[in-house]
C-alpha cells in the first residue's frame, strides 16, 4: 500500500503530542530529528488507511 503524500502546497499545522521517550528516540535514530514530523505524518496516514479498510487491530475505531 503506497502512502500518498499531500501536495507540496498544502498548508501544514503544528501539533503537540506526548509519546514515550523510548519511542521518540527510536524514530529519531532512524530519521534524524528533521525527519520526525514526516515519519509521524506517514504513520498517521498509514493508520487511517488501515481504519478505512477495516483492519484496525489495536487502533481506535
Amino acid at each position: 500500500m503506497a502512502i500518498e503524500h499531500p501536495p507540496p502546497d498544502e498548508v501544514t499545522v503544528k501539533k503537540s503530542v506526548t509519546i514515550p521517550r523510548s519511542l521518540a528516540r527510536e524514530v529519531e535514530s532512524r530519521t534524524g530529528a528533521r525527519g520526525f514530523s514526516r515519519f509521524v505524518s506517514d504513520a498517521v496516514e498509514h493508520a487511517l488507511a488501515l481504519l478505512e479498510v477495516g483492519t484496525h487491530d489495536g487502533l481506535a475505531p
